[in-house]
């Protein structure tokens, strides 16, 4: 499984109030929705979910954007299209920034903008840890705990997953219809995100990381504005 995955994570934090949880036990790994979603995963290696807020390191947007994850081709879209006119597509060898409202479309320097390097953490994390997760679908190599949570006065089923050999770890709340609403999700560097979702579906059409070819191409008007803007400022 590939896990370079340089994609522009772009929001940022809802500080989220979580009660006090109760009846936290351990629990047969067997009888979790996680291990389910997990194995359709694995199938697929396709992940698709509408993201209502992403978190991280305490900041948080509560943004609604579509995020697809195509593992086997290592491609990642986030489509803030309906939200804010343009989308995000990327895979290891670039990232673009996509503006289907004017037909164009700019690749991102990673190395060049701090921007793109910051929002590029977030789903880091996500690769790093679903790797992990789909490298062994039923989690077996996870210590699994299951309890009760209420989020603003809702009531969540939280399944948490956390490795015996590996510093990763994964909680995933589903709602009272068993759909999973939110992840938080811990990397082996201790990093963590947090994604409130809805609409999880593990296949959808991969067109969504094409570009058309009639398409203008910015990125180097970009860097001759750039590149103009640096030297007035000197």
């Amino acid at each position: 499984m590939k896990t370079t995955k340089k994609i522009i994570s772009v929001v940022l934090a809802l500080l989220m109030a979580f009660s006090a949880s109760i009846a936290v036990f351990a629990a047969d790994a067997d009888d979790s929705l996680t291990v389910e979603l997990i194995e359709e995963i694995a199938k697929t290696e396709e992940l698709k979910a509408t993201a209502t807020s992403f978190t991280y390191d305490n900041i948080t947007n509560n943004i609604e954007f579509d995020i697809y994850a195509n593992l086997d081709e290592d491609e990642f879209c986030c489509d803030f299209t309906a939200a804010k006119g343009f989308k995000v597509v990327a895979d290891n060898s670039a990232i673009k920034v996509v503006i289907p409202r004017f037909f164009c479309y700019l690749s991102v320097d990673m190395a060049g903008l701090e921007f793109a390097k910051e929002l590029s953490i977030g789903t880091g994390i996500l690769d790093t840890v679903l790797d992990k997760f789909l490298d062994d679908p039923d989690l077996s190599s996870f210590n699994f705990t299951t309890e009760t949570v209420k989020v603003d006065g809702k009531e969540y089923t939280l399944e948490k997953f956390t490795g015996k050999g590996l510093a990763v770890s994964g909680s995933f709340y589903y709602d009272k219809n068993d759909e999973l609403s939110r992840i938080d999700l811990t990397d082996t560097l201790g990093e963590s995100i947090s994604l409130t979702l809805k609409d999880v579906e593990t296949s959808f059409d991969n067109d969504v990381f094409d570009v058309p070819f009639y398409y203008i191409n910015l990125s180097i008007l970009f860097k001759i504005l750039s590149l103009f803007m640096t030297i007035s400022l000197v």
